[in-house]
């Protein structure tokens, strides 16, 4: 947002023209707080927060001096620009930091649902194989009992025989 004036700028942050510098950063502070794209994602509140960071980057440029904004057009200020933007080193290296423990947790997360999945998988394989063995020693019992039966009805049948010739 392009600001005509001081005072549009600080309409924006809820500020009368007598704010300073401490007013307009706590303002900001708090506005951001509260319009903040991670607080809020709604198109109203990401509007209402680049009105808030342009007003304040505009304040803030108000209560530079002459030598300051000399300062922050050379290359140092662009550096400083940049932190701003992106974070001081520190701040970057923590970002890196929790970055990279996020992706350590993922891989350790997909490391666990592989091993889950090959357990089921062997689980599975184990049961299938038990139910196999279920099934045949089953099969195995009935043709066993089968067989002794055929064994035990020939056995009689030549017994009755042998008893009938043994009578005559």
């Amino acid at each position: 947002m392009v600001f005509r004036s001081r005072r549009e700028a600080l309409l924006v942050l809820g500020l009368t023209e007598s704010a300073d510098m401490a007013a307009v950063k706590s303002a900001y502070k708090n506005l951001v707080k509260k319009y903040h794209p991670d607080v809020r994602s709604d198109a109203a509140s990401a509007g209402q927060y680049r009105a808030v960071s342009d007003a304040y980057e505009y304040l803030m440029g108000s209560f530079m001096s002459e030598d300051q904004a000399v300062w922050a057009a050379s290359g140092s200020g662009m550096q400083n620009a940049g932190h701003r933007i992106f974070g001081t080193n520190e701040e970057l290296s923590r970002m890196a930091d929790r970055m990279h423990s996020r992706q350590e947790r993922a891989r350790t997360e997909m490391k666990l649902d592989a091993q889950k999945k090959d357990r089921a998988r062997e689980l599975s394989k184990k049961s299938k194989e038990a139910k196999a063995k279920r099934i045949y020693d089953e099969t195995m019992e009935k043709i066993h009992t089968e067989r002794a039966a055929q064994v035990m009805a020939q056995i009689i049948e030549a017994y009755l025989q042998g008893k009938g010739t043994s009578e005559s």
